[in-house]
Order: C-alpha cells, then structure tokens, then sequence
C-alpha cells in the first residue's frame, strides 16, 4: 500500500492492529484515546485528508458529520458489528463504502452472554456486593436463592451468528431451546452448527414460554423498544432477560417496572440505551447484573476486529473485492 494512502483511526486500538496500520499506511492514531467531538474529528479529517476511516461505535457519523468529510475518503472501516452509529445512506450518497466486523466477535460475546444469564439467575452480583462488604455473615439455607439451567427454556431473540453461539452453550447446560426469527432455519442449518432449535412464530409466543429470554438482534427502527411494556406483559412469569446486543432495543422504563412487580425475575445487561451513560434507576434493583459493555472484550476478538478493518480500508483502496461491506458504493 503506498504510504501516500492516508488512514485516520479514532480511537486506541490494541498494538497489534496500530503496528500493521503504521506499517501498511501513512496513519493518524489517537494514542490519548481521546474521544472526538465531532466538530474536532472533522477538522482532524480536513487537516490529515485521509483515504479512509477506521471508528468505532462511540463516534457519531451522521448526515452532516458524512457531508462535510473531504473527498479523498473512499472507506469508513467500523471497528464493530453493529452500524447503528453511521448513517449508511448518506454514506452511499458520498459513495463512501462502510464496512464492519461480523463474526469477530461472536464467541466473546457469546460468552458475555452466558454469564449475564448465569448473573442474573443466580443473583451473583448481591452475593457479592454483600461478601465484598462484609454483609456476609454465615452461610444461609435460605439466602441467595436462584434458579437452575438445566432443564430451563432459553428464548433467543434473533438467531444470527451470535444468537446461535449463545444457544449452542446454553444447551450444554441443559437448556432448551426457543427462538424467534425473521427468517425460520432449517433443520440442516441448524443440525451443522450442532443445534436443536424450535421455532416461535411470533416473539409473543416466545416470550410466554421462556424461563429466560436473550436478546441477539441489530438495532434497527423496527427493533427500537422491542421489548416494551406490552412485552413485559407477555413474558413468562419471573423470567430473566438478557441483552448484550443493544441498549435501544428494550424500553428502561418497562424493565424497572417489570422487575419492581416481580414479573421479572432478573435481568443480565451487558449495554444500555445512551451508553456511557444510562438509566441510573438500574443500580437500585438488587436482581440486575450489570456489566459496561465488554461484549467484545477478549485479545482474540478485539485483535481479530482490527484486522478485518484494515482488510477491508487495504482491500477499498487497491481496487479490490471488499470484505464485509454494509454499504457499498
């Protein structure tokens, strides 16, 4: 790549994938991992004019931010699944491509997955805010009851890749299996990826027969508050709900409700509408478990993450076939 190719990337990424950028471009790091106002990261691009963009889903791109960005950039890499934080069609209007990282992070977030299911059902985190705090004072034939697993209904809400990696490990803990879809897979799909799955016809339908229900769908108009209060009202008595897709897919004001009635048992959330900040209400309710959006937290899927971005930004700018587009020019 000739070192005239200019890359701008607007975070701090792990060494290994900021070592290939210097070597393969002629790169603007951020290595305060300052986060970028967007007036600043306009006047960043106007002072670098790069070819192509490497961000990540706390930069905002929309209309505007996409209109004032100079004509040299031909890619915009996210350092994501999710494009919920780019405005694909104003992008395509620029002819700009956009690209993501799907299936890089599939396990890890599976993995998050499970634990929040795992938190939530076995009221972890007041066991141990309680140890922590010196609340703990002997061993209780009552205290911190939970439910288990095995044998338990686990509803999957969207089953793409990371929905089916969640199900595949529910299901050695003895979970059945339920999900909810907008397209029914087949018995042959399903049987090679190791999976016995049946299908919900509608979402309604799911939520009434599941012990616990893990949300794995993009965040689109159509799924904004998917799980509201109508919703609520339709799960199954004393269910857990878990999400580790996005935070804008359920309604806060529904799940405190839900939980202060009891109609939910517990929930595991892993992200939040408005991230980095969120509805504060959550940190009174005893049965949530909470975590700060470390979905994609491993070496493995953030390294793996970074690399499919730079082979998507070298792949735009040698004319060549272009992995992982989500908007093509």
């Amino acid at each position: 790549m000739s070192s005239n190719t200019r890359l701008l990337i607007t975070r701090r990424l792990p060494e290994p994938v900021e070592e290939r950028a210097k070597h393969e471009f002629d790169v603007l790091l951020n290595p305060s991992d300052h986060q970028y106002a967007s007036a600043d990261l306009v006047a960043a691009c106007e002072n670098f004019e790069p070819s192509a963009l490497l961000v990540t889903p706390t930069e905002r791109l929309d209309e505007a931010f996409i209109r004032q960005l100079p004509g040299s950039v031909k890619i915009i890499a996210s350092y994501s699944v999710g494009l919920d934080h780019i405005d694909l069609a104003a992008a395509k209007k620029r002819s700009i491509v956009v690209s993501h990282t799907p299936g890089a992070l599939t396990s890890a977030t599976a993995d998050i997955a499970i634990l929040c299911l795992l938190g939530a059902a076995r009221h972890a985190y007041r066991a141990q805010q309680d140890l922590r705090h010196g609340q703990w004072k002997r061993w209780d034939p009552t205290g911190y009851i939970g439910v288990e697993l095995d044998g338990a209904v686990l509803g999957i809400v969207g089953m793409g890749r990371i929905g089916r990696a969640t199900a595949m490990r529910a299901q050695a803990f003895g979970m059945e299996v339920r999900y909810w879809n907008r397209t029914t897979l087949s018995q042959a799909q399903l049987k090679a990826k190791g999976l016995s799955a049946t299908p919900c016809e509608r979402l309604e339908e799911l939520l009434a027969v599941s012990d616990a229900v893990s949300l794995h769908v993009p965040y689109t108009p159509e799924t904004h508050h998917l799980i509201d209060a109508d919703a609520i009202n339709a799960i199954k008595p004393e269910a857990l709900l878990i999400n580790t897709a996005r935070g804008s897919i359920v309604d806060d004001e529904a799940i405190l409700e839900g939980l202060k009635r009891g109609k939910l048992a517990g929930i595991g959330f892993d992200v939040f509408d408005g991230e980095p900040d969120f509805n504060q209400a959550y940190l009174d309710a005893p049965n949530a478990y909470l975590l700060p959006h470390i979905g994609s937290a491993t070496n493995q899927a953030r390294n793996k993450m970074g690399m499919m971005a730079l082979d998507s930004i070298e792949a735009a700018l040698s004319g060549n076939p272009i992995p992982n587009t989500a908007c093509s020019s």
